[in-house]
């Protein structure tokens, strides 16, 4: 009899040390990492790649473009004249960034990647345009067999535009251009 009723001390002692559950307690949830965002420093810098750049690169009679899994081939028609302003005769992106907020009297920096993929002229025209009240003129650039980052600044004029611009792309002759990405950027 003595060692039943150890037996039950010994049980009894179990429980209280388990809190008198028969289970144990659950495990205090782990908290889900918190999601960090970046918020870039100033809303009005964007970037396009990959199908975001598929998705935003519009294309005109003189420059068509097709787009692959990770670039975007411009090639020129031979068609037309080359025209900066409003959304130019090239290729182009718009640029949502004014109706963001004024970009009157402030530079901007169009960086973008390509690479000449064919053709023997190998050079592209790039052009920033403000759609209603001047441009930057076609800036034009040597490209390479590989990828490489190429850009240019544009001081936009002293004016309340709050329409959206757009950065065009004209392909010299018969080169076949290989766009991977591009970017505006404002200076702060």
């Amino acid at each position: 009899m003595h060692f039943r009723t150890l037996g039950v001390s010994i049980l009894a002692l179990g429980l209280a040390a388990c809190g008198g559950q028969d289970e144990p307690a659950p495990a205090a949830p782990t908290p889900a990492p918190e999601e960090v965002v970046e918020t870039p420093s100033n809303p009005q810098n964007m970037s396009w790649e990959g199908a975001a750049l598929v998705g935003a690169l519009s294309a005109t009679d003189q420059v068509t473009v097709t787009p692959g899994s990770s670039v975007v081939t411009l090639v020129n028609t031979n068609i037309g004249g080359m025209n900066s302003g409003g959304e130019t005769s090239g290729a182009s992106i718009e640029y949502t960034g004014p109706t963001l907020g004024s970009l009157n009297g402030q530079t901007v920096t169009v960086s973008f990647s390509a690479r000449a993929a064919g053709g023997q002229a190998n050079r592209v025209a790039v052009a920033y345009s403000t759609n209603a009240a001047g441009n930057s003129g076609w800036e034009r650039f040597d490209l390479t067999s590989d990828f490489a980052d190429y850009s240019f600044d544009y001081t936009i004029p002293d004016i309340v535009d709050p329409a959206s611009d757009f950065v065009g792309f004209w392909p010299a002759g018969d080169t076949v251009v290989e766009l991977e990405s591009v970017s505006v950027t404002v200076a702060e």
